[in-house]
């Protein structure tokens, strides 16, 4: 269990501990992994939309002018 005493500390204290104990570079600690994760996530979403866009597309365009008419 969290040992934090009478209360929780505020967010100014911890950001006081945390630079107090790692500098500057303590606020930046796991920002290359989230940036890799999310722009991992992001270009696998655009991707993704891009190609179904493009099959649909072609799939209704086929479709529309090349089905036989009954």
């Amino acid at each position: 269990m969290d040992n934090y005493g009478s209360e929780r500390p505020s967010v100014l204290k911890t950001a006081k501990i945390l630079f107090k104990e790692d500098g500057w570079w303590g606020f930046y600690r796991g920002f290359g992994p989230r940036f890799l994760n999310m722009s991992l996530y992001g270009t696998t979403m655009i991707v993704t939309y891009e190609l179904i866009s493009m099959s649909l597309l072609a799939y209704l365009f086929w479709h529309l002018f090349f089905s036989e008419k009954v």
